[in-house]
């Protein structure tokens, strides 16, 4: 047995609206939008009827606090009898896909959706109601209150052609009498939408009405200010380093017919003077005068991340809810024509002006760097990649600075040194040959894959190396004779410091002592910290507390054995211990100190050598004053024998 569906009436329209439009503001684009339609339906009505005076569009929106409601009204074709059941009345029902705007989508294109469109109304209404007069004449007056399945139609006299609406707004939503706030919200809806909108007595529309490329212009130069103004109206605030004026072409095959189609797109591309804090490349989009969404994701190419954009274009889809862009074939292949317009145009500024594209590599290094990674773009990674910026221990350089003050080794190429780990850095670099003048810091994947794809596609001149703890360019373990020598420092170490310690041979002879910190080391004090979080669950606590306890890791502090200051350390471990146990501990603050990456390496290796200098004239003393100590042993010695022999003599005489 068959039963009929209960269906809530209130509570459908309450859900589909809220879970379809996630911003209430929506409800203003689909008023404007529906407006928009009904406008060029009567345009599209009187040119077919060759009228001579054409009249002239507007939208009116007006704010009565009185009645805590507003008003969207305009002068377009109104809606007829049919009209309104069929569309105005019916949840998901399209006017767009039913035929109801007539005309020619190229002329006159419609943007508005009274299926879906008015539910978005009912996220601040209470009440609503349309009074509309159509071409025929006829007038009539639609009310719903949105809690019911009722809604109440009747035959009206209106002299002026066109449609109002008006919503009463709930209590919580009457934020929108405030004409700042619905100011704002119709300009961001209704900008290009081609008609002029109007907010209650203001003479002059509060919208721009057409977008720079709706114009026609023959002056290039013209057409660019006009775009910068309408990028300055947009994006207040902004001031891009650089901004394109976009019109390109594209095709594309439609999945439906599998026809190959040609789309367009039109608009602005603009360089950011700052770095963003996501990682995506963002743009205001709109299809055919409709505005879908600002900061839309997804639409520029993923490596743009230093741009922004509004663009246009009419083949994209727009989602259910008109907020979002959906991929599909067209969206690809507008995508692969923004990036191939972005390449050319930034080569462009690199050879017409160069100052202005130093500072775009300046700013947005990383960007570059990544983008120069994907392999269509070789041609810019050649042009760009010894000028990108990159952190050293020396400050900032690019790979033919660096490479500029680096000499020739026996193979005849250019060794580029790098380091992973920033507190590594200065005393990495401290440690490296005297032909390298600082270390490069790259603590990521993305700058570490870049410098060796520089290093490949430069192999006969440049050879990449990575140093660390493993490599013989910074230090080797110390054997045999020299491991005795150094026994009883290595005990002294092991009860005086609060880290372990191994002797070590360092390439650069200057550097006493640095310290190493093991992978397992930054794990733990990686977990230690997640152990301090508020929020962990007990179970992961115990794990990671668990984890944490079963090995010990600790740091290493390396003393080199090439040292004048640590041989003559090692000389004196038996026999000066205080002096020595106080030597350790400045030369474990000093490495500490040669840890911190704020600190320049040439001011730590000054630092260094006064430390040392200092030690080793506390060891001169102190061997001095050892020296002296066994000159008056000696002395007394040898007057005791004197004294023993003169009292021998004494007693003899004494005897006789």
């Amino acid at each position: 047995m068959q039963h009929r569906m209960q269906i809530e009436f209130d509570g459908l329209i309450g859900v589909l609206a809220k879970h379809l439009y996630t911003d209430p503001s929506i409800f203003i684009r689909e008023l404007i939008q529906n407006g928009h339609d009904a406008i060029r339906k009567r345009q599209l009505f009187e040119k077919k009827q060759k009228f001579n005076k054409r009249f002239q569009p507007r939208i009116h929106v007006s704010v009565h606090p009185e009645t805590a409601s507003i008003c969207f009204k305009d002068n377009g074709a109104g809606l007829s009898l049919d009209d309104i059941h069929r569309y105005l009345s019916s949840i998901g029902a399209s006017n767009k896909e039913s035929g109801f705007m007539v005309g020619s989508p190229n002329d006159y294109p419609c943007i508005g959706q009274f299926g879906i469109g008015l539910l978005s109304c009912f996220l601040v209404a209470k009440r609503m109601e349309i009074r509309t007069t159509n071409l025929l004449g006829e007038s009539f007056l639609w009310s719903h209150d949105g809690s019911s399945i009722h809604y109440d139609v009747e035959e009206i006299y209106q002299h002026d052609l066109g449609t109002s609406v008006t919503l009463f707004l709930q209590p919580e939503q009457q934020r929108y009498l405030n004409t700042h706030v619905l100011d704002q919200h119709l300009r961001t809806y209704g900008d290009i939408v081609g008609i002029p909108i109007y907010l209650d007595q203001r003479p002059k529309a509060v919208n721009v009405v057409d977008a720079p490329w709706h114009l026609k212009c023959d002056d290039e130069q013209l057409h660019l200010e006009r775009c910068d103004h309408f990028w300055q109206v947009r994006k207040e605030g902004q001031h891009p380093l650089a901004s394109l004026a976009l019109k390109a072409s594209f095709q594309y095959c439609d999945v439906e017919t599998q026809k190959i189609k040609t789309g367009v797109v039109k608009g602005i591309l603009a360089i950011r003077d700052q770095v963003r804090s996501h990682h995506q490349g963002v743009c205001d989009v709109f299809i055919h005068r409709m505005f879908i969404g600002a900061n839309q994701k997804g639409v520029l190419p993923l490596w743009a991340s230093f741009v922004d954009g509004i663009i246009e274009s009419h083949v994209l889809t727009p989602s259910m809810a008109r907020d979002e862009v959906i991929q599909n074939a067209a969206l690809v292949a507008l995508q692969k024509t923004i990036a191939t317009h972005l390449l050319e145009w930034l080569e462009r500024l690199d050879h017409e002006q160069p100052e202005l594209f130093e500072r775009i590599l300046k700013v947005h290094h990383l960007a570059m760097m990544s983008m120069c990674l994907l392999t269509e773009h070789q041609a810019l990674f050649y042009e760009v990649a010894e000028r990108i910026p990159l952190e050293s221990s020396a400050g900032s350089t690019c790979l033919r600075t660096y490479l500029d003050k680096v000499e020739l080794d026996e193979t005849g190429r250019k060794t580029v040194l790098y380091s992973a780990s920033l507190p590594s850095l200065n005393q990495y670099s401290a440690c490296v040959p005297t032909q390298h003048h600082n270390l490069i810091y790259a603590p990521n994947h993305m700058i570490q894959s870049f410098l060796s794809m520089y290093a490949d596609a430069c192999s006969k001149v440049v050879l990449l190396k990575e140093l660390n703890v493993k490599n013989d360019d910074v230090l080797e373990a110390v054997t045999g004779e020299q491991k005795e020598a150094c026994a009883s420092l290595q005990a002294l170490c092991e009860s005086s410091l609060p880290i372990q310690t191994v002797m070590s041979l360092f390439q650069a002879s200057d550097v006493p002592a640095f310290i190493v910190e093991t992978e397992q080391c930054k794990a733990q004090k990686h977990i230690l910290g997640l152990l301090e979080t508020p929020g962990v669950s007990t179970e992961i606590l115990e794990i990671m507390d668990k984890f944490s306890g079963e090995k010990k890791e600790i740091s290493t502090l390396h003393l080199n054995m090439n040292h004048p200051l640590i041989q003559t350390m090692a000389l004196n471990a038996a026999s000066a211990i205080p002096l020595v146990k106080d030597a350790l501990k400045q030369l474990y603050q000093q490495a500490l100190l040669l840890q911190d990456p704020q600190v320049h390496v040439a001011t730590l290796k000054e630092m260094g050598q006064q430390a040392t200098q200092s030690l080793s004239l506390l060891f001169e003393a102190s061997e001095a004053v050892a020296a002296q100590g066994e000159k008056l042993q000696h002395l007394e010695l040898l007057l005791e024998v004197s004294l023993e022999k003169e009292v021998k003599h004494q007693d003899k005489s004494v005897m006789s």
